[in-house]
């Protein structure tokens, strides 16, 4: 069986990176020809390195948009944009054609539709439309691609297979897409392979808190600089690539105590050690679809603290362990180090389980099948 990923963009080594990779390596060795469609080249040495996969047979084609020819016309560059929204998703001869990425559009812009899409929260179309529609000379620019569009994404609804990353990216979907997109939808978390992160040894000589997450601002790690205040030991591990990230990571190197360490750009086998060294685990971001790194810490022998928001209250599976103001998490963090939720960490370890990446892959490599041989 011949399937082709589409996957907008694999410049960084975050969970939608995770996701393809894991996907394209459990196809090479179901037996399956793996193909990743996407926008720009891509290392897949990188790829390998960040997550211990050989993806090299996999066959890569580069789908690039049409280039921004207009950088002065902002309305014109705008349409250009929205052109390239329509243009990168054009199959290639596959059996089976699976979007990776279909939260990054509104609609099915593609001549074909794809045969399984994986979702998180998509950009709220309600708002967009009212954006591009905000005046009058927008409404005549504008009107024919808004029209279009919620025709293509009525269109989704003919999709036979969705996953979304969480009970909360389910939500939000049907949230956002008002109505419009009603197919049925299926959870499937994002994949994390729980034993690589599993300690070496008994790390009896555990203590402080980490936090692992690319600097982006919406992971709020200003939160955490207010919850450990400046006697609390916490250490920040994170990667920074983006102009916003290296913003982020400058505003925390200014603002943090002697107390807090910031770990940029580690590699894996670092990130490892400071998670299998440390006692506690907290997670402070917006809205997060699906957090890898809690089912990680986890895995690796943390309590997760985290906050009540998104879909991290589902990975780690008791209220207990969430928080919702910053009084509240430095309690909680004050008591985890103390050893007050030791007795949770068997339950953390059962709970984590759907969140194995050979979960993901024989769920949604059998269902992808199931589709084949339905339509042959």
């Amino acid at each position: 069986m011949k399937v082709e990923i589409f996957a907008k963009w694999l410049w960084l080594t975050g969970g939608g990176e995770r996701v393809v990779v894991t996907l394209a390596d459990a196809l090479i060795r179901a037996g399956h020809h793996a193909i990743i469609d996407t926008l720009a080249p891509v290392d897949f040495s990188a790829l390998t390195s960040a997550f211990g996969k050989d993806i090299s047979p996999v066959e890569l084609r580069v789908n690039g948009p049409y280039t921004t020819l207009f950088t002065k016309a902002p309305v014109i560059r705008r349409y250009v944009d929205l052109a390239n929204e329509f243009a990168f998703r054009r199959t290639g001869d596959c059996d089976i054609y699976v979007d990776l990425s279909a939260s990054s559009s509104l609609g099915a812009t593609y001549p074909r539709l794809p045969e399984a899409t994986y979702w998180t929260p998509p950009i709220d179309f309600r708002r967009y439309i009212s954006q591009l529609l905000r005046d009058r000379i927008h409404r005549i620019v504008f009107d024919p691609y808004v029209s279009k569009l919620t025709t293509l994404l009525e269109k989704m609804n003919e999709v036979p297979l969705h996953f979304a990353a969480s009970h909360y990216c389910e939500e939000t979907i049907r949230q956002y897409y008002a109505g419009h997109f009603h197919a049925p939808i299926r959870v499937l978390y994002p994949p994390v392979n729980i034993k690589e992160w599993k300690p070496p040894g008994n790390q009896s000589e555990r203590k402080g808190v980490v936090s692992l997450a690319r600097f982006s601002s919406w992971k709020r790690h200003d939160l955490q600089l207010k919850i450990v205040g400046d006697d609390i030991p916490l250490t920040m591990v994170g990667g920074a690539k983006a102009d916003e990230e290296k913003e982020t990571v400058s505003d925390l190197e200014q603002r943090k105590t002697r107390n807090v360490r910031i770990l940029l750009n580690q590699p894996l086998e670092v990130v490892k050690r400071e998670l299998w060294g440390s006692k506690v685990f907290l997670h402070t971001a917006d809205g997060e679809p699906a957090a890898l790194a809690i089912v990680e810490a986890t895995a690796a022998g943390n309590i997760p603290i985290v906050r009540n928001s998104g879909g991290s209250i589902e990975l780690v599976g008791f209220p207990e362990l969430t928080f919702t103001s910053v009084e509240e998490a430095r309690e909680k963090v004050v008591k985890a180090l103390a050893g007050d939720y030791d007795d949770y960490l068997p339950r953390l370890s059962a709970h984590i389980a759907q969140s194995d990446e050979s979960v993901f892959c024989s769920t949604f490599i059998n269902a992808i099948e199931q589709v084949y041989s339905r339509s042959h």
